[in-house]
Parts: structure tokens; sequence; C-alpha cells
């Protein structure tokens, strides 16, 4: 129950910050973006991109230094065309510099982490007025697909194992655990998504591809007009089977925690776009190289993200009240997060399992190895003062979201040259060497 009520006025706070009572001037805003002719927008751009390089160079310890090590002078940057001049940035950089990073004092900025599928979660510094502004975005982006205030169906990662559903009427959504989704509880999922006809379902594209196989082995279909998918790849395969059983229309949003980059499928295709003024990115051989254009309190200025995508032949109609950055190219599909699953006792597959190690700064890496169904082994490199009873924590949130009664579990202590890597020593957070996933 106390689950329960934690969703529950969690979300209805978040709900409350949403509202245009707080977001207002940035919509007006981005509002006006939407008039802009393209020059005008390029200009907007280099404006903010120098407004943020100015601010780091100035007032962060990290960057100073960074930039007068490689000879870079403050003038040396007149926007976004000088990016390529300034060096990159990994995650690991702002790691080890996390405290000089920040450019302002610490007082009233929130504080999040990275959710680790990367091998260790990343410390990050957000003040509310860019808080604010990023649901600016979202608010506008929603608005145009045109369900603002309508009944939502989240399937995400907000409930655990021991409660399927929370309503909460402050937002008009229904949550459903994204953990307890097989083939004997999906008319469960089926009659509680009838009964409340949502406008709007959302959820990681595994989540919702999972419950769609189950309804369809027993031909139960939905009709719910909008979708939106995040957080994992969204496969061609997965996008078919959920729109036809779900009887909706997919939009995607691509995203990191740090938010450094922000894509959105336009409304009349299936290519992703940039919002405008919201942040750069640069296609590497690597991966991306992104900066946020409004961060300023936490800047992350050509910070390396490792996922690939590839770029449209040509930029595809897109509607003017939400328009693309100008910069930066249409991408037709993105091909990073492509995480493994692990296979419980009873079949059930559980992905996005970030939570086991998100809040443990005990551990410096993490990795699941799965070898054979209902079986996992945690793979844990410990940091100073790594305890049993950290242990026993990484325990109790296999059994709250997963169960014990579902998967046998067990830790081992490991070091760094131990961990698994990929063919392209690539790190992969979840290991299946399970042939039949």
């Amino acid at each position: 129950m106390t689950s329960n009520i934690y969703v529950f006025f969690k979300e209805s706070f978040k709900s409350f910050i949403r509202s245009k009572l707080f977001i207002y001037p940035y919509l007006k805003e981005l509002e006006t973006v939407a008039e802009m002719s393209t020059e005008e927008i390029k200009h907007y751009e280099d404006q903010k991109f120098i407004k943020i390089f100015r601010t780091a160079y100035r007032h962060s310890q990290f960057y100073r230094q960074l930039y007068l090590k490689n000879g870079i002078q403050e003038d040396d940057i007149n926007g976004l065309d000088d990016i390529n001049k300034l060096p990159i940035i990994s995650k690991k950089d702002i790691q080890r510099n996390s405290a000089e990073t920040i450019t302002t004092g610490r007082l009233g900025l929130i504080s999040t982490k990275t959710s680790g599928t990367t091998g260790a979660p990343l410390k990050l510094l957000f003040s509310l007025k860019f808080i604010l502004r990023d649901y600016a975005y979202i608010h506008l982006y929603r608005k145009r697909i045109g369900c603002l205030n309508s009944k939502i169906v989240s399937i995400r990662g907000n409930l655990g194992r021991n409660i399927l559903k929370q309503y909460v009427f402050t937002n008009k959504t229904l949550y459903l655990s994204s953990y307890n989704i097989k083939s004997d509880t999906c008319i469960i999922y089926y009659k509680l998504i009838k009964k409340f006809s949502p406008k709007v379902i959302e959820g990681y594209p595994s989540s919702l591809y999972n419950l769609a196989l189950f309804l369809k082995e027993k031909q139960l279909y939905l009709s719910i007009p909008i979708a939106f998918t995040s957080s994992e790849t969204l496969f061609p395969y997965q996008r078919d089977l959920i729109e036809r059983i779900f009887g909706t229309k997919i939009y995607d949003i691509y995203g990191n925690t740090e938010r450094t980059i922000s894509l959105r499928q336009n409304l009349q295709s299936n290519q992703y776009f940039a919002p405008a003024g919201y942040s750069h990115f640069e296609i590497c051989e690597f991966g991306l190289l992104t900066t946020n254009l409004n961060n300023k309190t936490f800047p992350l200025i050509r910070y390396i993200v490792e996922d690939k995508v590839i770029p449209a032949t040509s930029n595809e109609t897109y509607d003017s009240f939400y328009p693309r950055s100008p910069r930066m190219p249409n991408i037709e599909r993105i091909e990073g997060r492509c995480e493994d699953v692990i296979i419980g006792i009873d079949g059930t597959k559980y992905g996005r399992l970030n939570f086991l190690i998100k809040g443990h700064e005990k551990i410096k890496v993490a990795q699941i190895i799965q070898k054979q169904i209902g079986d996992i082994l945690i793979h844990v490199v410990p940091d100073t003062d790594y305890s049993k009873e950290d242990e026993r924590s990484i325990l109790d949130s296999v059994a709250e979201r997963i169960g014990i009664d579902n998967i046998n579990c067990r830790i081992i202590q490991i070091t760094e040259s131990e961990i698994i890597y990929s063919k392209n020593n690539k790190f992969r957070f979840v290991v299946s060497l399970i042939d039949d996933k």
C-alpha cells in the first residue's frame, strides 16, 4: 500500500509542476520559435549555445581547465559553426569532475542519476527552470498531436511486481506494472485497459510488445489512438505488432537522462527530428556528440552518447508548429540501446533492469549474466565500503520487481578486468547467453 501512496503523490506533484501555471513562459517562447524562419532559428540556437559555452568557460573549473589546456580562448567560439573546435568529453570525465563541472551553487538544484545501463550511474544536477523548460517541450509536442488532458495508460517502471495498478486522477493516468506481463495476466491487463478507455498508451517498447504478443495469442484487440514509446530502441517488428494489436499510432521519442539530446518522430512520417533550441548533436563513428542548449547549471558540451543513428537521405515534411533544428538531419532510425532481457522461471521477460544498481554509490560497475532460464548472476565491481548490506539491498530490489519465486539470483564480486564486453568492445549491462530468447 505504501508504494501505491508514493506513486500517487509523486505523479500528482509532477503533473502539478507540468501545468501551464508553471511552464507558461517557456511555452510562449517555443510558440514564438515556431513562427521563426530558418535563419532566425539558426541565430536563436547560436545565441543559446554561446551563453552555454561562456557560462561554462567562466564559471566551471572543469571546462575552464579543459579549454585552456587545449588552447581555446573565449573569443574563439562565436556560434555552433565553431563547436568542432572544442574537445570531446565522456561520461568518465564528468564522473571524475562532477563537482568542478557545476557553474553555480547547489542550493535549489535538483539531483538525479542516470540509469546505469552503461555500467555505472552518473550524478546530474538540474535547475527547476531547466526542468520546466523541458516540460514545455513535452507539452507542445503532445498538444500538436492532440492528446493534452487525455486519459493515459502507462506501462513503465513506476510500479513494482507486487502492485499491478495505480490510478492517479490528477493526470488522468492508469499506471500498470511492466513486471507482471505474462500469459495468465494479460487478460487482466486487457480488461483494465478496456474499461479505462484511454486515448493514449505509453511504455517501454519491450513492455508494450510483450503484452501485444500475449493479446495476439488470445485474439484480443484494443483501440487506443495514440502510443508513446521511449527509453529503448523501437524495432520495426515491434511497431507493426503494437500498432496492430492496440489499434494505435506510435510516436517514438529518443532521449537520455542527461538531456543532451531529444529526437521526436514527425507527425507525418516515422523519421525523427531534433526540436529547435533544445540541443545540438553531431554524428560520428562511435555514436553521437551531444550538447544541451539550455542547461547552464551543469553544462554537457560535446558529450559522447554511444548510440548509433542512421540519418535520413532527405528531410521529410515536418509540422511548422513544432519546428525542427535546421542544422541537423532528420534521422531514419535509431539502432542504439539494444539491451538483452532476462527470462524468469515462468517465462516472463524482464527488461530495463537498471533499478538493480540505481542509487548504489558503493558499486563501480555491475553486469547481469543469464546462462539459463530462471537463473541470473549479478557481477559487481565494488567500490570503497561495499558491504553485505549493499548486497542485501540489491537482492531486495530483485525480490520486489521480479520475485524470489521467479528468479534465482547470485551476486559475485569481480574485478574490472573480468567485465564482459561485446566484439566491438562495447559494454552491455545485460548479457544473455540463452540462444532462444
